[in-house]
């Protein structure tokens, strides 16, 4: 078990930091697998060094719990890194990350990048740019996508700004607003961030 936890551990922390040199993040959430990494080798230590056996039974089942639902959850999270949206859908919606004063993060420019190509291929696709303004941003990340997309050659009638939102909940809520009932409607963000 102690090369099994120092695996993950590795693993982890590899991730976290091939995340930060890549750049490709909208915030520092991914910072959760450098935590995670550290989890996993302070296990591999405890096992190793005979603690693990020493603890009371409840602390135990807590750890095997703890660990179940991280690795559901990161299977769930890695079932869907390959999604791919269906051609021809009326609207896409390009949920916002960090915009920088230099412009779009790399996770959000990824992001937007996948949008383009999706619109080049299917012309009469809407795409609603969705995210508002923080406090550590220079332009509201809606405003900021739309003219990365003008840029690329997307027309302006094709883009719906939607700037009020501040999460994931809120981006799919206030976006939903401004497409018809009816429509049919794809999601584009990073593949990290899917399962979410």
């Amino acid at each position: 078990m102690t090369y099994i936890f120092l695996t993950v551990g590795i693993l982890c922390l590899l991730y976290c930091a091939g995340i930060l040199i890549s750049g490709v993040f909208g915030s520092w959430f991914f910072l959760i697998w450098g935590a995670a990494g550290a989890g996993f080798m302070a296990l591999a230590w405890m096992w190793k060094n005979n603690i693990i056996s020493r603890l009371p039974a409840a602390v135990k089942l807590l750890l095997v719990i703890v660990l179940a639902v991280f690795l559901f959850i990161e299977g769930l999270i890695i079932s869907r890194f390959h999604s791919k949206g269906e051609p021809g859908l009326d609207y896409l919606i390009v949920l916002g990350a960090q915009m920088r004063d230099s412009g779009p993060s790399k996770a959000l420019a990824l992001r937007l990048d996948t949008a383009v190509t999706y619109l080049e291929e299917n012309e009469a696709t809407l795409v609603v740019v969705s995210g508002g303004k923080g406090s550590n941003e220079p332009v509201s990340e809606a405003q900021g996508m739309f003219d990365y997309l003008v840029a690329k050659g997307i027309a302006p009638e094709r883009i719906v700004m939607e700037d009020k939102s501040t999460n994931t909940k809120e981006n799919l809520e206030f976006s939903k607003k401004l497409i018809p009932e009816a429509a049919s409607v794809g999601i584009v963000t990073n593949n990290f961030h899917v399962y979410r």
